[in-house]
């Protein structure tokens, strides 16, 4: 038996305007990065590789990069996230923290919108429950935040960034509904240029959006609509039918197979079953509920889709030996906030629900940006590895050797051993500043590999190289390049 609850009786919100809203966030941004935004919080190798393409972009702009010889699993993948990164680097002055400020950016918007989404339609107190749940999910290192901290998933976040913030759009009632659901296509087609997955969610979401509505209808009159199955059977078709012809759809397919190391914190089984239990009690809710709102069929749609493209992707692994592990597990960093966001929305379910859609309002506006900023801070606090202007110098340096003082340079002629470098540091700068060839010596730069026969020449700390040694280049109070018959292990 379904409680209803009648909305409480208030007084018109009082709405922001575009300017105010732009204010808040770059006041929340500005805040952010002057707390966070000057440290490296990820070593991964997946840094280096993002790097490496924003470095080439930006001395090629828009070449073939799959005829790039170093470009590694990088050479197939999508650019549209680079090229956003090329942008803030133009502000910057730095591709290594332009790559820095756009992940952080992303996670707060991540978050942002989550919260937006668990209020939507509720009063603005609502937003305890959905922090006390996606707290703890931390747990799970699948929330957003750590596609950054652990695997540098750059594109990823990025892309899920906008999906979040896509949803949002969704549930706005401002705009007609089959505008919102049928632009999902051609935006999913966009989105794709920077990752397939938020991609594949988009559209996942639309059309659950459209089996739920089609549900309910028949829930109600007890016999399907024409019209509505027709819909959902063009929508799927033409859904299909860009994927099967988008290049980047074939490419991040292909990339499926690289079976990564990706740490959930949990099993994959127990997020798996919480993802399934919360979307059927998230699914009961809004087909039977008379306080059930279109936000919750969003909600609930984005979800079930999430959960179904995940599980497809894992019976194509086990059935058909297609992709790996690794994919599968990338589809918990939209599943698990989502399993929070609807968690929020059940457990707020007994609180009146507000006579109108209050995504202008002004206090529900602030109320997600500030559980957007806390919620990033959270994450980011809880891992520091390095200032970034460490690395900008070591990168500095060696652009500055390459344009100026080491005429003996050629393009993949010099490796980095320096010792007070990272060792992902020491990859990354000897492939996309002084063209190392990808191949398993330059891949050894990973594990701290201290042999000279890497390449003719090498980046290393004035100690690392022989007193002895004629042959100096670009020699500054660090780091000078020699001849690899210099080099001094230490």
């Amino acid at each position: 038996m379904d409680i209803h609850l009648h909305p409480l009786p208030q007084q018109e919100p009082v709405w922001m305007s575009n300017f105010e809203k732009a204010l808040l966030h770059v006041t929340a941004l500005v805040m952010l990065l002057y707390a966070f935004g000057r440290n490296i919080y990820s070593m991964s190798v997946d840094f280096a590789h993002h790097f490496l393409v924003v470095e080439y972009l930006a001395n090629h702009w828009r070449a073939d990069i799959g005829s790039y010889g170093n470009m590694a699993s990088m050479a197939h993948y999508p650019e549209g996230s680079h090229y956003l990164t090329l942008a803030v680097s133009a502000l910057s002055g730095s591709s290594y923290s332009a790559l820095c400020f756009v992940a952080l950016i992303s996670v707060y918007f991540a978050y942002f919108a989550a919260s937006r989404i668990a209020i939507c339609r509720l009063p603005r107190w609502s937003i305890v429950p959905f922090l006390a749940i996606i707290a703890p999910l931390s747990i799970t290192h699948a929330i957003p935040g750590y596609e950054i901290i652990s695997n540098f998933l750059f594109s990823q976040i990025v892309g899920a960034a906008l999906y979040f913030c896509l949803l949002v759009v969704l549930m706005d009632e401002r705009i007609a509904r089959p505008i919102r659901i049928w632009m999902t296509i051609p935006v999913a087609a966009v989105l794709m240029t920077i990752h397939a997955l938020p991609a594949l969610n988009l559209t996942a979401t639309a059309g659950m959006i459209l089996v739920i509505s089609e549900t309910k209808f028949f829930l109600k009159q007890r016999k399907m609509s024409a019209k509505g199955f027709a819909q959902l059977a063009a929508f799927g078709l033409i859904s299909l039918g860009m994927l099967a012809v988008h290049p980047s759809f074939a490419e991040m397919r292909a990339l499926a197979d690289n079976n990564g190391a990706l740490d959930l914190g949990i099993s994959l089984r127990y997020l798996v079953a919480l993802a399934i239990a919360t979307s059927c009690a998230s699914l009961w809710f809004t087909l039977h509920s008379k306080t059930a709102t279109f936000v919750d069929v969003v909600t609930t749609a984005a979800l079930t889709g999430a959960i179904i493209l995940a599980v497809a992707q894992a019976i194509v692994l086990i059935v058909g030996h297609a992709g790996s592990w690794y994919a599968v597990k990338k589809h918990m960093f939209f599943i698990v906030p989502l399993c929070a966001i609807a968690l929020s929305r059940l457990a707020s379910s007994l609180m009146p629900r507000l006579p109108r859609d209050n995504l202008g309002a002004r206090s529900s506006f602030i109320v997600a940006v500030v559980a957007g900023s806390l919620l990033t801070a959270r994450v980011y606090s809880s891992q520091v590895l390095l200032p970034t202007w460490v690395v900008n110098d070591q990168i500095a340096y060696a652009k500055d050797a390459v344009q100026n003082d080491f005429p003996a340079y050629e393009f993949g002629n010099t490796a980095v051993l320096a010792s007070s470098v990272e060792p992902t540091i020491r990859y990354m700068i000897s492939l996309s500043v002084f063209g190392l060839p990808f191949n398993d010596r330059s891949v050894a730069l990973l594990g701290g590999t201290k042999d000279p026969n890497i390449a003719p020449y090498l980046m290393l700390d004035r100690k690392q190289a022989s007193s002895k040694c004629d042959e100096r280049y670009a020699e500054t109070s660090k780091f000078v390049i020699v001849p690899a018959r210099c080099y001094v292990p230490n």
